[in-house]
C-alpha cells in the first residue's frame, strides 16, 4: 500500500469521495506507592489533566508556530520505517521523551518509536514494536498509537486491520512499559460494530483519556459510514469492556472529520481534529480546534494549521499535544508525494506564576519520597510535608540527594521527616514560573521502609 493509506491518505480519499458525493524499559509501577496527581486534596492554579499523568501550572494558549527545522522526523533509509513516518504521539516520562508513531518499508504499517536526543535538537531512531502474536484482525496494519498511564500500568491503544483495505479498522490495546516492552491485553478488538450502527464501516484513530478520580477511560474515535467519517465516543471502567454513548457521532462536519486529539484541562475539553476543506480548486486537510464543557457537545471550530510548507503537500494529519522542554508542542504528520513525515509546532502560551498541589492525607509511615521534575526556562519547584494538627509545613530539601536524568530533568530522593511515623501527613508541592513556562512534575513516589 502506498501511503495514501488508511493511516492518512486513504482516509483522505474516502472523505474526498464523500465530498464528491454530496494513536529502554521504564520503572514506573514498580515502587511502593505512586501518587496520582489528579487525586489531590487541594489545588490552586495547577493543571494535572492536560498533560496527564504529569502536573504543570494552569495555562492558556493561542496560536501555534511551526518549527523552522520541520519536518522533525523523516523515514529512515534501510529501516522498518524507510517509506513513511506518521501519526505521532509524544510521551514524556522521567527517563526520556519518546515519539511513538507508525511507519512502513514494505506497505505493511507497524508501530515504533524515536527518542529525544539529550540536547533537545531532534529525535533519534528507536525501533519497531513487534507484537509477540499479532491478532488476526490486526495482522496487516497496526497504526495510530495512543499511550495512557493509569497509576500502576501503561496502556498502548492502536488501530489494526487484517488487510490493505481503506475500511474495517478496529481498536486494540497493549499493556507494558514504554518504549518497547508490550504485551497484547486481549486478542479481540475492544469495540465491535454491527451493520446497523453509524460506525459500521470501521473504527480508527482513537484518543483515550484516563480519569484518575473516577478511574474511568474515555475514548473519542473516528467512526466510518462508508466514506463518511465522524467522531464517536465510548467509556470503560477497565480499558477492555467499552460502552458507546449515543447512536451517532458526538462531532461531525461535512464532508468528514478524523483523528481527534482531546485535552481536558480541569474546566473544559479541547479537541484538535482533522477536517477536509476546499482550496485552490481542490480538497485539502487541516487541523481545527473545538471546545466542549462535557466532551460530548462541541462548539463551532477554529482553524489551527493549514498546509503551508512545501514538505506538507496538501494534507495534515493526526495532531497530538504535549508539554516538554518548557513549551507546549503540537505534533502532526503531512504528506508530500507518496511519503509521510512528522512535523511540529509550538504554542504561544501564558502560565500562572504560582501554583499549589496537596496530596490526600497519607497514613503514618517512614521511608522516602522520590520527586522527579523538569525545570526549564525560569521555572522552579518547592516541596513540603504537612502534619495533621500543625499549621506550619516542614520544608523538604530537594538538593539532598538529586540526580540529573536528562537535560533540565532531576530526581530527588528525600527522607520523610521523623514526625510522619506518628502522624498522618500530606505532600505539598509549590510550582513556580515566570509566566512564559512551567515546571513539569511527574507522579511522586513513596518508598516506605520495609
Amino acid at each position: 500500500m502506498k501511503r495514501g493509506k488508511v493511516p492518512a491518505g486513504k482516509l483522505f480519499s474516502l472523505i474526498l469521495l464523500a465530498a464528491l458525493l454530496g494513536g529502554g524499559t521504564l520503572c514506573w509501577g514498580q515502587a511502593d506507592s505512586v501518587l496520582s496527581l489528579q487525586a489531590a486534596a487541594r489545588t490552586i492554579s495547577v493543571d494535572p489533566y492536560s498533560f496527564a499523568p504529569n502536573l504543570v501550572l494552569r495555562h492558556s494558549y493561542g496560536r501555534f508556530y511551526r518549527l523552522p527545522k520541520n519536518p522533525v522526523l523523516e523515514p529512515h533509509r534501510g529501516a522498518w520505517d524507510a517509506k513513511d513516518a506518521a501519526d505521532p504521539y509524544v510521551v514524556v516520562v522521567p527517563e526520556g521523551i519518546f515519539l511513538f508513531y507508525d511507519g512502513d518499508s514494505d506497505g505493511r504499517y507497524r508501530l515504533g518509536w524515536a527518542r529525544r536526543d539529550r540536547e533537545g535538537w531532534g529525535w533519534l531512531p528507536g525501533g519497531r514494536i513487534d507484537l509477540p502474536a499479532a491478532p488476526a484482525w490486526a495482522a496487516y496494519h497496526q497504526i495510530a498509537p495512543v499511550l495512557v498511564f493509569t497509576g500502576r500500568r501503561w496502556w498502548l491503544f492502536f488501530a489494526g486491520n487484517n488487510s490493505d483495505l481503506e475500511l474495517g479498522y478496529r481498536i486494540g490495546a497493549l499493556v507494558g512499559s514504554p518504549p518497547d516492552s508490550w504485551q497484547l491485553r486481549q486478542s479481540e478488538p475492544l469495540i465491535r460494530t454491527t451493520s446497523g450502527e453509524w460506525d459500521f464501516a470501521g473504527i480508527n484513530y482513537a484518543d483515550v483519556l484516563y480519569d484518575g478520580q473516577q478511574q474511568r477511560f474515555r475514548m473519542w474515535y473516528t467512526g466510518f459510514q462508508g466514506p463518511l467519517a465522524g467522531i464517536g465516543y465510548a467509556e470503560s471502567s477497565d480499558g477492555i469492556h467499552w460502552r458507546k454513548l449515543g447512536s451517532g457521532p458526538v462531532f461531525a462536519l461535512a464532508p468528514g472529520v478524523i483523528a481527534p486529539e482531546v485535552v481536558f484541562n480541569g474546566r473544559d475539553y479541547v479537541m484538535f481534529v482533522i477536517q477536509l476543506f476546499s482550496a485552490g480548486g481542490g480538497l485539502q486537510t487541516r487541523i481545527i480546534r473545538t471546545r466542549s464543557l462535557d466532551g460530548l457537545n462541541w462548539q463551532s471550530p477554529e482553524t489551527v494549521l493549514e498546509p503551508a510548507e512545501k514538505w506538507e503537500g496538501k494534507r495534515l494529519m493526526r495532531p497530538n499535544l504535549s508539554f516538554f522542554e518548557g513549551r507546549i508542542h503540537l505534533s502532526y504528520c503531512a504528506q508530500k508525494g507518496s511519503h509521510w513525515r512528522i512535523g511540529e509546532a509550538v504554542a504561544e502560551a501564558r502560565f500562572d506564576t504560582l501554583g499549589l498541589w496537596q496530596s490526600p492525607w497519607q497514613a503514618p509511615a517512614s521511608g522516602k519520597l522520590i520527586l522527579t521534575y523538569e525545570l526549564a526556562r525560569n521555572s522552579g519547584l518547592r516541596a513540603a510535608i504537612r502534619l495533621k494538627g500543625r499549621s506550619e509545613p516542614l520544608p523538604l530539601n530537594l538538593n539532598t540527594v538529586r540526580r540529573t536524568l536528562r537535560q533540565h530533568t532531576f530526581r530527588s530522593e528525600v527522607p520523610l521527616p521523623a514526625a510522619t511515623t506518628a502522624s498522618p501527613w500530606q505532600l505539598e508541592l509549590i510550582l513556580l514560573g515566570d509566566g512564559t513556562s512551567s515546571p513539569l512534575v511527574f507522579p511522586p513516589v513513596i518508598q516506605k521502609s520495609r
